[in-house]
């Protein structure tokens, strides 16, 4: 909602549970003098970029609309900036590779795709996507 320039850090789901085995495996982490531990990429994308990436990646010829904040939510504020301070993560852990949010969006474009497949039934997203294109 709003004008798609807020940022925010997206995040590789497998790329994350893979930080938080080494992070429950680290002795390091679990000592009571550690500060807590942000796990996230170190890496700012604005909605507006995730948008048009999804409807690039998607091959969908989608329109990005823009819906003022307080017209959803009558009374609250948006978080303009959301990210993580990832230096403890990394301290524990060295450099994460994490990917870039245009792989991010083609992996769960294959897995909804590829679970669509599987059971003969389009998933909503890809109804959608289909809809949008059509």
């Amino acid at each position: 909602f709003d004008d798609g320039l807020q940022v925010r850090s997206f995040i590789h789901a497998p790329t994350f549970v893979n930080c938080l085995i080494a992070l429950a495996c680290s002795e390091q982490a679990w000592t009571s003098d550690q500060p807590a531990i942000n796990v996230g990429a170190p890496r700012a994308t604005t909605i507006l970029d995730l948008a048009e990436t999804v409807i690039k990646e998607a091959g969908s010829r989608s329109q990005i609309r823009f819906k003022p904040f307080e017209e959803v939510y009558p009374g609250k504020r948006d978080v303009r900036h959301r990210f993580p301070a990832t230096e403890h993560m990394e301290s524990l852990l060295g450099p994460v590779n994490w990917p870039t949010v245009p792989h991010i969006v083609r992996d769960v474009l294959n897995s909804l795709r590829a679970r669509s497949a599987m059971d003969g039934t389009a998933s909503p997203a890809i109804n959608y996507a289909a809809q949008k294109s059509a």
